[in-house]
């Protein structure tokens, strides 16, 4: 019986699909608003296309200062696979300073080529799975200190700003559950616990909470990331959507840092993977499917079954830390250091 249900995991090596639940989508297209539909996009909106899709899949800034990126950045309309043009109700200004309606330009640039870029720069695709980041603003404008009101331009320009960088969000529905759980003056003193606590419902990865005050045309603004033991305060002020971009982009690094990192010893002599609490070929589709699409993941090979566990032997290219951090994304695993510690990894699959 066990060699068929190996029999059967090879074969789901082949077939099983990535799992994308909880990702991001699309990474390889760039949207932006122009002044005037023409034949064809300007080379510079197709080079900031390909720079805005270089740092939605990489998730590093310093990559668009690399020599060879640079060069590509020249040479950007290779890259494009299609565009397309839609009207909008937006006012923007042309080319002479009138103010006209905008379209928008959806810019798809060619996968593999940015890939094959990314692979020149010495660089890896962070992948669809990533973590999710709870927000929570307080605000102080002209009357008392408040939770920032769903639809507000500061949760939209924060949603913008986090699909810049491909970075997942989940904001509060701010009912009366969420009042209970964590008062506005909680959230306005930044006070990490009772974030944790409150955005328990939430089940994301990290959370940052931000206070903001209004002076004029300009803002000053304190935040807190917290992501497990790990604090970072963040101060920012001056003109609105700067101020955000500089806030989304420090969180942004902080999270996907933990998604890089150097090849270890352990990763060139493949990972011992073993599962716990796998019981049905539904569960190994599902597993295998998500491992495969861990970018650091090169192999996925099935190695033994018992009545209840999965081992797998994994090729990697980079680091342990990756491919935990990456695990780690995906709720169904449960870390179970206790089941095999010493001769791998060892999680447990929850139903």
């Amino acid at each position: 019986m066990d060699s068929v249900r190996i029999v059967l995991l090879a074969l789901l090596v082949l077939i099983a699909g990535p799992a994308l639940a909880g990702g991001v989508g699309k990474l390889y297209s760039a949207e932006m608003l122009v002044a005037g539909q023409g034949g064809q996009p300007d080379e510079s909106d197709v080079k900031q296309g390909l720079a805005q899709v270089l740092l939605k899949v990489s998730g590093d800034r310093a990559l668009l200062e690399h020599e060879e990126v640079i060069a590509e950045l020249e040479r950007s309309r290779v890259y494009l696979q299609r565009f397309g043009f839609t009207p909008t109700q937006q006012v923007v200004k042309d080319e002479n300073g009138q103010a006209v309606r905008g379209y928008r330009l959806l810019l798809e640039y060619d996968a593999r080529a940015v890939r094959s870029l990314l692979a020149a720069a010495d660089r890896k695709p962070l992948g669809v799975n990533r973590p999710t980041l709870m927000i929570w603003v307080a605000v102080q404008d002209e009357g008392p200190r408040d939770y920032l009101a769903p639809g507000s331009e500061i949760y939209r320009l924060l949603r913008s700003e986090a699909q810049r960088r491909g970075l997942p969000l989940q904001f509060p529905l701010l009912d009366l559950t969420d009042q209970q759980a964590l008062p506005v003056a909680d959230v306005w003193g930044l006070f990490a616990d009772s974030l944790e606590d409150g955005s328990r419902r939430y089940r994301t990865d990290a959370v940052l909470a931000g206070r903001l005050v209004r002076s004029g045309t300009r803002w000053q603004s304190e935040w807190v990331l917290v992501r497990g033991e790990e604090q970072q305060r963040i101060s920012s002020g001056g003109e609105l959507k700067q101020l955000l971009a500089q806030v989304v982009d420090t969180a942004a690094d902080s999270l996907f840092a933990s998604l890089s990192g150097e090849p270890s010893a352990q990763a060139d002599e493949g990972i011992r993977l073993q599962i716990a609490n796998v019981d049905s070929l539904s569960d190994y589709a599902e597993i295998l499917g998500y491992i495969r699409a861990i970018p650091v993941v090169e192999q996925a090979v099935p190695a033994s079954i018992t009545q209840d566990s999965l081992v797998l032997r994994l090729s990697i290219d980079g680091g342990v830390d990756q491919l935990t951090q990456s695990m780690g994304l995906q709720p169904r695993f449960a870390p179970e250091p206790g089941l095999d510690a010493v001769a791998g990894l060892s999680y447990s699959w929850r139903r």
